[in-house]
């Protein structure tokens, strides 16, 4: 038992859940039996058709720290993620999809990384995705520390990498104020300018102990993911990281000239090479272009 930390530092886990019967059990296993036990674990079923709602319930039951929530229409992904951030107690906050795995240790490691770091706004762990094998897999272990510069092209170098960022232990009086949570309409790379947002406002740490081993079968690995998610843009399409730049850019205020400079030519760069490798037509009019001038192109390797 953590009492050092009890009864103050309550951690609340947010869990949104949809037609999630095939791994809802196992998740809710890995949270009730965490090392840590000062904790809340609210669900929110965003009107589910399967039995998910039926399993969270038999954990209700067996444990007075699950609490559901029953939406009676599907309210969409991210009004779900808020809406249960709206209801967190807790001094700390993390999300868990219905099909990420934490291990028992990984809310310990966590919150003790943070209590012994007060600099630090968030915490996580290592992690992987459940197609990898963690004897052949180095798990992803970056974290978002030292100056904002440096915070910044850390992140744009890992951003393909940066689950472990957004479901992070985070300090919850932080993430309460995240403006990117309140939109009534999804975009591509949403987590990401959420992630830049906290990056922004301080550091954050990567515990060398604890691990998550997210799901691979989500929604954004689907053929059909732009529908799903109801990102109906034309121009997400072509651009599809042209709404997180123009999200992204709010937050050159909080700058100064070096890191706004920095900030923008990263979106570029980054931008670029999305435009690169998501478009085969455009990449066959460069690679025309690097035959008759000898300009070397390189596609991202993300």
């Amino acid at each position: 038992m953590m009492n050092k930390h009890d009864p103050g530092d309550l951690v609340t886990i947010g869990i949104p859940v949809y037609n999630s019967e095939a791994t809802i059990r196992s998740v809710l296993e890995s949270l009730v039996n965490q090392t840590y036990s000062n904790i809340e674990i609210l669900i929110s079923d965003n009107n589910s058709t399967d039995s998910t709602i039926d399993i969270c319930k038999e954990f209700q039951f067996s444990d007075k720290r699950v609490t559901i929530y029953e939406q009676t229409e599907n309210i969409g992904a991210l009004r779900n993620f808020s809406f249960l951030l709206d209801q967190a107690k807790g001094q700390f906050f993390m999300w868990n999809a219905a099909d990420d795995l934490r291990s028992i240790d990984f809310i310990k490691v966590n919150i003790d990384n943070l209590i012994k770091n007060p600099s630090l706004i968030a915490s996580t762990s290592p992690h992987l995705h459940d197609n990898q094998s963690i004897n052949s897999t180095q798990p992803v272990t970056f974290s978002l520390t030292g100056t904002r510069k440096n915070r910044m092209r850390i992140f744009f170098k890992f951003a393909g990498s940066s689950h472990g960022i957004f479901y992070a232990l985070i300090r919850t009086e932080v993430i309460r104020n995240c403006p990117y949570l309140r939109y009534s309409q999804i975009f591509w790379a949403q987590d990401w300018v959420i992630c830049l947002y906290l990056l922004v406002i301080g550091p954050i740490g990567r515990a060398q102990d604890g691990l998550t081993v997210f799901g691979s079968k989500g929604v954004s690995s689907k053929p059909d993911a732009r529908d799903l998610l109801g990102i109906k843009s034309k121009w997400d399409t072509f651009f599809p990281l042209a709404r997180f730049s123009q999200e992204a850019f709010k937050l050159i205020p909080e700058l100064n000239m070096i890191e706004r400079c920095y900030l923008i030519y990263l979106l570029f760069q980054l931008n670029f090479r999305m435009l690169v490798t998501k478009n085969q037509k455009f990449y066959r009019i460069l690679s025309l272009l690097k035959r008759s001038t000898n300009w070397r192109i390189k596609p991202s390797r993300h």
